[in-house]
Protein backbone atom coordinates (compact mmCIF):
# COMPACT_ATOMS: atom_id res chain seq x y z
CA UNK A 1 0.00 0.00 0.00
CA UNK A 2 2.78 2.37 0.75
CA UNK A 3 5.17 1.28 -2.17
CA UNK A 4 1.67 2.39 -4.13
CA UNK A 5 1.31 5.75 -2.22
CA UNK A 6 5.04 6.72 -2.95
CA UNK A 7 4.59 5.66 -6.70
CA UNK A 8 1.66 7.78 -6.73
CA UNK A 9 3.42 10.63 -5.25
CA UNK A 10 6.31 10.52 -7.33
CA UNK A 11 3.81 10.21 -10.52
CA UNK A 12 2.43 13.37 -9.31
CA UNK A 13 5.56 15.40 -8.61
CA UNK A 14 7.41 14.29 -11.94
CA UNK A 15 9.50 12.27 -10.31
CA UNK A 16 9.03 8.61 -11.35
CA UNK A 17 12.20 8.46 -13.61
CA UNK A 18 14.87 10.14 -15.18
CA UNK A 19 12.96 11.07 -18.33
CA UNK A 20 10.14 13.00 -16.47
CA UNK A 21 12.46 15.08 -14.34
CA UNK A 22 14.45 15.78 -17.45
CA UNK A 23 11.42 16.31 -20.17
CA UNK A 24 8.78 18.35 -17.57
CA UNK A 25 9.93 19.07 -14.53
CA UNK A 26 13.47 20.85 -16.03
CA UNK A 27 10.71 22.98 -18.25
CA UNK A 28 8.09 23.30 -15.75
CA UNK A 29 11.35 24.59 -13.14
CA UNK A 30 12.84 27.25 -16.40
CA UNK A 31 8.85 28.26 -16.68
CA UNK A 32 8.14 29.60 -13.37
CA UNK A 33 11.64 30.66 -11.73
CA UNK A 34 11.11 34.08 -12.38
CA UNK A 35 8.16 34.00 -9.76
CA UNK A 36 9.83 32.03 -7.53
CA UNK A 37 12.46 34.89 -7.59
CA UNK A 38 10.07 37.42 -6.92
CA UNK A 39 8.65 35.51 -4.28
CA UNK A 40 12.11 34.95 -2.87
CA UNK A 41 12.35 39.17 -3.12
CA UNK A 42 9.39 39.79 -1.43
CA UNK A 43 9.51 37.36 1.59
CA UNK A 44 13.25 38.26 1.92
CA UNK A 45 12.16 42.15 3.14
CA UNK A 46 9.30 40.85 5.23
CA UNK A 47 10.24 37.51 6.77
CA UNK A 48 14.18 37.63 6.68
CA UNK A 49 16.34 35.40 4.93
CA UNK A 50 16.20 31.63 6.29
CA UNK A 51 11.96 32.16 6.03
CA UNK A 52 12.16 33.11 2.16
CA UNK A 53 14.41 30.26 1.16
CA UNK A 54 11.58 28.28 2.48
CA UNK A 55 8.98 30.38 0.29
CA UNK A 56 11.14 29.92 -2.56
CA UNK A 57 11.75 26.10 -2.58
CA UNK A 58 7.58 25.97 -1.99
CA UNK A 59 6.65 28.06 -5.06
CA UNK A 60 9.04 26.99 -7.36
CA UNK A 61 8.48 23.19 -6.54
CA UNK A 62 4.73 23.66 -6.68
CA UNK A 63 4.60 25.45 -10.03
CA UNK A 64 6.94 23.88 -11.53
CA UNK A 65 5.42 20.60 -11.15
CA UNK A 66 2.33 22.25 -12.01
CA UNK A 67 3.58 23.72 -15.40
CA UNK A 68 5.44 20.50 -16.05
CA UNK A 69 2.01 18.74 -16.18
CA UNK A 70 1.24 21.31 -19.08
CA UNK A 71 4.54 20.79 -20.56
CA UNK A 72 3.71 17.61 -22.35
CA UNK A 73 0.28 19.24 -24.04
CA UNK A 74 1.95 22.11 -25.06
CA UNK A 75 4.95 20.61 -26.33
CA UNK A 76 3.38 18.22 -28.47
CA UNK A 77 0.94 21.04 -30.01
CA UNK A 78 3.87 23.17 -30.73
CA UNK A 79 6.70 20.78 -31.35
CA UNK A 80 5.53 21.07 -35.40
CA UNK A 81 6.92 24.44 -35.53
CA UNK A 82 10.11 23.53 -33.69
CA UNK A 83 10.88 21.05 -36.15
CA UNK A 84 8.98 22.71 -39.26
CA UNK A 85 10.84 19.72 -41.71
CA UNK A 86 9.25 17.02 -39.38
CA UNK A 87 10.38 15.62 -36.69
CA UNK A 88 13.78 13.23 -37.39
CA UNK A 89 12.68 9.95 -36.38
CA UNK A 90 9.84 10.57 -39.19
CA UNK A 91 12.51 12.22 -41.62
CA UNK A 92 15.42 9.47 -41.10
CA UNK A 93 12.59 6.62 -41.63
CA UNK A 94 10.39 8.13 -44.47
CA UNK A 95 10.95 6.93 -48.12
CA UNK A 96 12.11 10.36 -49.17
CA UNK A 97 14.48 10.83 -46.60
CA UNK A 98 17.69 11.85 -46.15
CA UNK A 99 19.08 8.66 -45.69
CA UNK A 100 20.17 5.97 -47.89
CA UNK A 101 18.37 3.49 -49.43
CA UNK A 102 20.02 0.78 -47.73
CA UNK A 103 20.08 2.06 -44.26
CA UNK A 104 16.40 2.62 -44.07
CA UNK A 105 15.88 -0.62 -45.76
CA UNK A 106 18.06 -2.22 -42.59
CA UNK A 107 16.16 -0.02 -40.17
CA UNK A 108 12.53 -0.82 -41.46
CA UNK A 109 13.58 -4.33 -41.14
CA UNK A 110 14.60 -4.02 -37.51
CA UNK A 111 11.37 -2.39 -37.25
CA UNK A 112 9.12 -4.87 -38.42
CA UNK A 113 11.12 -7.50 -36.30
CA UNK A 114 10.27 -5.93 -32.94
CA UNK A 115 6.98 -4.03 -33.57
CA UNK A 116 5.36 -6.31 -36.39
CA UNK A 117 4.59 -2.60 -37.90
CA UNK A 118 6.10 -2.85 -41.50
CA UNK A 119 7.06 0.48 -43.13
CA UNK A 120 8.16 -1.03 -46.46
CA UNK A 121 4.76 -1.85 -46.86
CA UNK A 122 2.86 1.42 -46.31
CA UNK A 123 2.04 3.40 -49.15
CA UNK A 124 4.23 7.12 -49.17
CA UNK A 125 2.56 10.09 -47.62
CA UNK A 126 -0.04 9.70 -44.90
CA UNK A 127 -0.38 5.86 -44.17
CA UNK A 128 3.58 6.03 -44.06
CA UNK A 129 4.17 8.43 -41.22
CA UNK A 130 1.19 6.84 -39.37
CA UNK A 131 3.03 3.65 -39.38
CA UNK A 132 6.65 5.66 -38.69
CA UNK A 133 4.64 7.30 -35.95
CA UNK A 134 3.38 4.26 -34.24
CA UNK A 135 6.81 2.09 -34.37
CA UNK A 136 8.73 4.76 -33.20
CA UNK A 137 5.50 5.20 -29.87
CA UNK A 138 6.24 1.03 -29.70
CA UNK A 139 9.86 0.86 -29.81
CA UNK A 140 10.52 3.90 -26.89
CA UNK A 141 8.15 1.73 -24.60
CA UNK A 142 9.92 -1.46 -25.61
CA UNK A 143 13.23 0.21 -25.02
CA UNK A 144 12.67 2.27 -22.02
CA UNK A 145 14.98 1.57 -19.36
CA UNK A 146 17.06 -1.16 -21.36
CA UNK A 147 21.21 -1.17 -19.96
CA UNK A 148 21.96 -1.16 -23.94
CA UNK A 149 20.00 2.14 -24.77
CA UNK A 150 21.10 4.49 -22.61
CA UNK A 151 22.30 7.12 -24.82
CA UNK A 152 18.87 6.60 -27.04
CA UNK A 153 17.17 7.50 -23.57
CA UNK A 154 20.10 11.00 -22.99
CA UNK A 155 18.75 11.68 -26.73
CA UNK A 156 15.32 10.87 -26.02
CA UNK A 157 15.38 13.49 -22.41
CA UNK A 158 16.70 15.99 -24.53
CA UNK A 159 14.14 15.98 -27.03
CA UNK A 160 11.85 15.85 -24.79
CA UNK A 161 13.11 18.92 -22.55
CA UNK A 162 13.85 21.15 -25.94
CA UNK A 163 10.06 20.37 -27.07
CA UNK A 164 8.66 20.73 -23.49
CA UNK A 165 10.32 23.85 -23.12
CA UNK A 166 9.79 25.54 -26.05
CA UNK A 167 6.22 24.49 -25.35
CA UNK A 168 6.18 26.27 -22.29
CA UNK A 169 7.46 29.52 -24.02
CA UNK A 170 4.69 31.77 -24.09
CA UNK A 171 4.09 30.89 -20.19
CA UNK A 172 7.88 31.67 -19.70
CA UNK A 173 7.62 34.51 -21.74
CA UNK A 174 4.42 35.77 -19.88
CA UNK A 175 6.05 35.21 -16.12
CA UNK A 176 9.19 36.94 -17.41
CA UNK A 177 7.80 39.87 -18.33
CA UNK A 178 5.15 40.08 -15.86
CA UNK A 179 7.85 39.60 -12.75
CA UNK A 180 10.09 42.40 -14.88
CA UNK A 181 7.16 44.91 -14.60
CA UNK A 182 6.63 44.27 -10.91
CA UNK A 183 10.20 44.65 -10.23
CA UNK A 184 10.77 47.85 -12.38
CA UNK A 185 8.06 49.14 -10.30
CA UNK A 186 9.26 47.92 -7.03
CA UNK A 187 12.70 49.64 -8.22
CA UNK A 188 11.63 52.86 -9.01
CA UNK A 189 9.70 53.71 -5.97
CA UNK A 190 12.39 52.33 -3.93
CA UNK A 191 11.34 49.49 -2.48
CA UNK A 192 13.19 47.15 -5.07
CA UNK A 193 16.88 46.62 -6.06
CA UNK A 194 18.82 47.33 -8.91
CA UNK A 195 19.90 43.53 -9.10
CA UNK A 196 16.41 41.71 -8.93
CA UNK A 197 15.47 43.78 -11.95
CA UNK A 198 18.66 43.17 -13.70
CA UNK A 199 17.63 39.25 -12.90
CA UNK A 200 14.15 39.35 -14.10
CA UNK A 201 14.94 41.45 -17.35
CA UNK A 202 18.18 38.19 -18.26
CA UNK A 203 14.94 35.86 -17.59
CA UNK A 204 13.08 37.67 -19.75
CA UNK A 205 15.53 37.93 -22.92
CA UNK A 206 16.21 34.54 -22.35
CA UNK A 207 12.99 33.59 -23.00
CA UNK A 208 12.61 35.69 -25.84
CA UNK A 209 15.98 34.70 -27.40
CA UNK A 210 14.36 30.85 -27.24
CA UNK A 211 11.46 31.50 -28.43
CA UNK A 212 13.09 33.16 -31.72
CA UNK A 213 15.77 30.09 -31.58
CA UNK A 214 12.86 28.13 -31.68
CA UNK A 215 11.32 29.32 -34.82
CA UNK A 216 14.64 29.17 -37.09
Amino acid sequence: MSSTFGSMVSDILLLSDRYERRSRLMPGLFAVVPLAVLAFSSAAQQLGLLASVGVLTAVEGLMAVFAGHLARAFGRSRETKLFSEGLPTERWLASDGPRSRQQRMIWWERIRVLTELDIGSASPGEEENAVIRDAAMRLRGMLRGQPSTVMLEKHNEEYGFIRNLYGLTPVWIVSTAFCSLVAAIEWFRGDGTATLLGIQIFFLVSALLYAVAGKR
